[in-house]
Order: C-alpha cells, then sequence, then structure tokens
C-alpha cells in the first residue's frame, strides 16, 4: 500500500495583512488551515515547512497564536513538523519563530529519517556561503529543503546559486519562488536531481499565479500537487475600447456576487471572499480603475494597470486588418508590440514572448513559420545526435 510520507509547503507569509498597502486579510491563515487539516487527513509522516512561514523578522502576537494553533493539532495527531528559514523571517540567533512551540524542529544543518528517505535542510544561506553548504550535504542524504533564490528558476538578477551544486540528494524541495514547478537536472555528484517548488500559499502580489498548492511526497517516490482553496481571481484582460468599458462597469457588480455565493458555499470564510480583480486598459479609456472600484462597492479589490500614451502605430496595409495610422482612433491606441507584452505577462507565458514578437514583426508569418520550423527540427537532429555519440 502506498503511504504519503511528507506533506511540503512554502511561503504561507503569515500575517494579518501580507499585502502591504492592501486591507487583504486572512488569506494565509486559511491556507495553513486547510494544510493542517489535510496533514491529518491524509495521515503523512511529517510536514515540512519550507522558509518564509512568517512574513517578518518582526512579528506581533496574531500570526505567532495561528501559527502554534494549527501546531497544536499536528502535535494531537503525533505528526512531526520540521522547517528550514527563509529571508523574511531569519533569526541569526536564539529561537527560531516556529520554536515559540515545542513540537517544530528545526532542518538546518540537520538530516532525519522519515519513512523510507533521509531529509536534510538548509536555511536560507547567502552566496558563496551556500556553495558550501551544498557541497557538505551528508552522503546519506537523499531529500533536500531549501530557501534561495536559485539560477535556474529566477535565470535573472542575483541569484544564490543553482541546483547543480547540490550534493548527494535525488529530489529537493524549495521555498522563495512563489510559483509551482518542478525542473530536472543533473546534480553536483552526477546524480538525477528533481527539484520542486511548492509555490506561495496564497498570492503576495498580483503577478503571482492564483493558483496554490502544497506538496505530498509518497513512499514510492511519486510527488502528488495538492490545491488550495484561496480568495478568488477575476482577471478582466485588456479592455480596448468604450464600449467595452461600459459593459464591464454594468455587468461587474453581478460577476462579483456570484463569486461571494460560490465562495460561500464552498465553505469560505468571509474575510477571504471578496475576489482580485486585474484589469488592463489604454490611456484613452479614461479613470477605469475608480468606475470600476465605484462599480465593485467595496465587495473586491481592484487592481488596475494603465497602459501610457504611445506614437502613433506605423501605417499597414489595410489587407492586415489592422488600424492605419490615419484613422480616427489611431493616436490614442496602445501600439501591438505593447498590447502583445501585457498579454504575455497577464497569461504568464514569458517563455513564448521572443517568438510573438518575432511573427509580429515578420513581414511573411507563414515563411517565418516555416524558418521556425526548420530551426526546431535543426536543433532536434543536433540533439539526438548528441545523445547517440554519448
Amino acid at each position: 500500500m502506498i503511504e504519503n510520507v511528507m506533506l511540503i509547503f512554502a511561503d504561507s507569509h503569515l500575517a494579518d495583512r501580507s499585502w502591504v498597502d492592501r486591507a487583504i486579510e486572512g488569506d494565509a491563515y486559511f491556507s495553513l488551515e486547510q494544510i493542517t487539516k489535510e496533514a491529518v487527513n491524509l495521515k503523512v509522516s511529517a510536514v515540512i515547512g519550507a522558509g518564509d512561514l512568517f512574513d517578518r523578522q518582526t512579528n506581533r502576537a496574531n500570526p505567532i497564536a495561528v501559527f502554534n494553533q494549527n501546531i497544536d493539532r499536528l502535535q494531537e495527531a503525533e505528526i512531526p513538523f520540521y522547517f528550514v528559514q527563509g529571508q523574511h523571517d531569519m533569526q541569526a540567533n536564539g529561537y527560531r519563530w516556529p520554536e515559540t512551540h515545542r513540537w517544530p524542529v528545526s532542518l538546518n544543518n540537520f538530516t532525519v529519517g522519515i519513512g523510507p528517505y533521509h531529509v536534510h535542510g538548509l536555511d536560507f544561506t547567502p552566496s558563496p556561503l551556500l556553495q558550501i553548504a551544498l557541497g557538505s550535504i551528508p552522503a546519506s542524504a537523499t531529500i533536500g529543503i531549501f530557501h534561495q533564490v536559485w539560477e535556474n528558476w529566477m535565470g535573472v538578477g542575483n541569484p544564490d546559486g543553482r541546483f547543480e551544486e547540490i550534493s548527494s540528494v535525488i529530489m529537493g524541495f524549495s521555498g522563495d519562488l512563489h510559483k509551482t514547478v518542478k525542473t530536472k537536472v543533473t546534480g553536483r555528484d552526477g546524480q538525477e536531481l528533481m527539484m520542486y517548488s511548492p509555490g506561495s500559499t496564497a498570492m503576495q502580489d498580483i503577478s503571482e499565479p492564483p493558483e496554490k498548492y502544497f506538496l505530498v511526497l509518497r513512499d514510492d517516490g511519486t510527488v502528488i500537487t495538492r490545491k488550495l482553496k484561496t480568495r478568488p481571481f477575476m482577471k478582466i484582460g485588456l479592455l480596448a475600447t468604450p464600449d467595452e468599458a461600459d459593459q464591464l462597469m454594468a455587468n461587474i457588480g453581478g460577476l462579483v456576487e456570484q463569486q461571494w455565493d460560490l465562495t460561500a458555499n464552498q465553505g469560505y470564510p468571509e474575510s477571504v471572499r471578496a475576489p482580485l480583480i486585474r484589469v488592463v486598459y489604454p490611456h484613452f479609456l479614461g479613470d477605469i480603475g475608480r468606475r470600476l472600484r465605484a462599480a465593485v462597492a467595496g465587495r473586491g479589490h481592484v487592481f488596475e494597470k494603465e497602459l501610457p500614451p504611445e506614437k502613433l502605430m506605423p501605417q499597414v496595409s489595410s489587407s492586415a486588418g489592422l488600424m492605419a495610422a490615419d484613422d480616427a482612433d489611431a493616436g490614442t491606441a496602445a501600439t501591438l508590440d505593447l498590447m502583445l507584452d501585457e498579454y504575455v505577462e497577464t497569461q504568464q507565458i514569458g517563455g513564448y514572448a521572443e517568438t510573438c514578437h518575432r511573427l509580429l514583426s515578420s513581414p511573411d508569418v507563414p515563411a517565418e513559420l516555416r524558418k521556425m520550423r526548420d530551426e526546431v527540427l535543426t536543433q532536434e537532429t543536433a540533439d539526438v545526435q548528441k545523445d547517440e555519440q554519448a
């Protein structure tokens, strides 16, 4: 019989308000309550928090009390709780915040046996100390728990380290990314290494994916993704005309009430029923944010993005079906490039941005598609030959 060994989550950012300038409350607490309930229902052998369990290094009483109430439930069910620290809740000296309760155990530079696995953890560690720590993971360890900015996932900025520097373990779980992803690489010792990001447990920023999860590692090595109930998210998309804006204002109140009814029927607490509403619009449509907030009447949280004025769109042939520069509204329309960038951002398909812009700028789209196909086939052939030579 397959058993559920570990429940892993990260980036709960426990606080009354995780949003700095918004009265959005209760999300982190609701997600933690679900995680605790599921851990008991699934009869896992342990629960692991992969960093940034708290939103701040200095905390008020309420997030500590909520955390301890949930740990009480795990202790009553005799389910151990292990954790590592992230940048947000790091305590360099003395007690760590989870240790305000006697049940949690720090995994920092510590290896523990859980089911068939040997689990080793590291608190957030700045580079280059991280490289030393990753190379010093005990040979017996099979699972790694981290909270770092990884180059493999972030790619830009100032990452702490790379997966290829991780020794010993064949599976790792890391907080910090706020997205649920997995990546297979070859580790420092030549081992096949699968890295998982559970993602955050509730939205901390409007650019995050609205779907949130925790992970369950089973004794056969499989990792199950379990979805959390989270605050509703309504993505309006890009408004283009005054008629679309007027239609939205007429309908948004009813749509918001539908979300309230749906979440009430699903057992959401009232504090997390008001949806997040994301709307994007060009500047010439006026103050859409103000109109939308008035239409919602306090029943939702509006996040608007106004696209700035742009230069006239270049003249294009009428056969392309696009507006010419001398048409009436061309001077106030957002450029296609800007609209494409916004679509790529809101749809979270950044990996396709280069392809989309390449097609948009091509005078002969069918020919460009054929060229792109040939490039892919050439690369695939080269990869096959490389594998055969290896």
